[in-house]
């Protein structure tokens, strides 16, 4: 199993993603050490008890899943896809997305109210990464800059 995604939670458990490309899976082990077992499919935050994740790379469905048991891992159904599975991060009132087909716009998902607001417009597209810092006053992203690609003639390279 390669980790690419560490969370702790209350100091007794640790979640770790798989990279498995056909069978990515969310793995809970006991922090002091023991054997990982899977809870379900795919990527990413913690709130109120129920850890959310991405279901795939691109065009992700968010699920949840309830750390407390019971009946495996539930699409929020109000939420649509996002544009990959880093493109999204929990805080504990909903969830600030990227949306499929608006790489250049934040929306916010209220558990609450079930409704998606605008958040913000970047004049670049967002890349892989997206965080809120724990009071909720800052936002930190990765941006797409400038994709370039240069063809190269190297003569005499033998």
């Amino acid at each position: 199993m390669a980790n690419e995604l560490q969370v702790r939670w209350d100091g007794k458990w640790i979640y770790v993603r798989s990279k498995e490309e056909n069978a990515p899976e969310i793995y809970r082990a006991p922090s002091g050490g023991g054997q990982a077992i899977p809870l379900s499919t795919a990527s990413e935050g913690l709130v109120d008890e129920v850890l959310y994740f991405a279901d795939q790379r691109y065009r992700s469905t968010i699920r949840g899943i309830s750390l407390r048991g019971g009946h495996g891992a539930f699409p929020l159904d109000d939420l649509p896809p996002v544009n990959n599975w880093n493109a999204w991060t929990t805080v504990h009132g909903g969830i600030y997305f990227v949306p499929v087909g608006l790489p250049d716009s934040l929306r916010y998902y209220d558990f609450a109210s079930r409704e998606i607001r605008d958040v913000l417009k970047l004049q670049k597209d967002f890349s892989d990464g997206l965080s809120i810092s724990p009071d909720g006053r800052y936002l930190l992203y990765s941006q797409v800059d400038d994709l370039n690609s240069d063809i190269m003639l190297v003569e005499n390279y033998r």
